[in-house]
């Protein structure tokens, strides 16, 4: 019995040795096992490769999407900002004021959209652990920065000579007739 249990081992071993030195074990090299103490790896890691997370993850991705969503608005005024600022725009009064119109409803906006996102935040680190926790947002830095980036319009069109005999397309067909 002994023998054949010898005869075994030498025979694995043989056998162990000759895939080593031909490489035939080599497929099986590559990344370690991830083994956790924990009793639910298996659990977390197939959700985790499905796209899900901790809730409380999952909210703190969310808290901030109110000033994801004003970043749009603020893009278009940018363009059209630009757009009016250019010789080929030939920009009336009306055009400045409806901007400036427009910059100020976006800069209230933001100051309401950092507000939901401060409470939200507050809301988020009472049952978030420390490591969790969020900072409130400076409302002020953000509204100053927007101001920044979006001026104004003002003297730079009005005292520009193009802004008074400029008129729009619809006006000089019905001048005309």
């Amino acid at each position: 019995m002994r023998r054949r249990w010898q005869q075994v081992e030498d025979a694995t071993e043989r056998g162990m040795r000759e895939l080593e030195e031909t490489g035939g074990l080599r497929h099986m090299h590559g990344k370690p096992l991830e083994l956790n103490d924990d009793p639910d790896w298996l659990i977390a890691r197939v959700l985790k490769q499905a796209g899900f997370s901790h809730p409380l993850i999952e909210r703190r991705k969310e808290m901030l999407e109110p000033l994801d969503a004003v970043a749009p608005k603020l893009e278009r005024l940018l363009r059209r900002r630009a757009w009016l600022l250019r010789r080929e725009s030939r920009a009336r009064i009306e055009d400045v004021i409806v901007f400036n119109s427009d910059r100020d409803a976006l800069l209230r906006e933001y100051q309401a959209k950092t507000a939901e996102v401060n409470r939200a935040i507050r809301d988020f680190n009472l049952g978030a652990p420390e490591s969790l926790k969020e900072r409130a947002l400076n409302a002020q830095a953000i509204v100053d920065d927007v101001e920044e980036r979006l001026p104004a319009l003002g003297a730079e069109i009005v005292q520009d000579e193009r802004v008074s005999g400029a008129c729009s397309w619809w006006e000089r067909m019905f001048r005309r007739g």
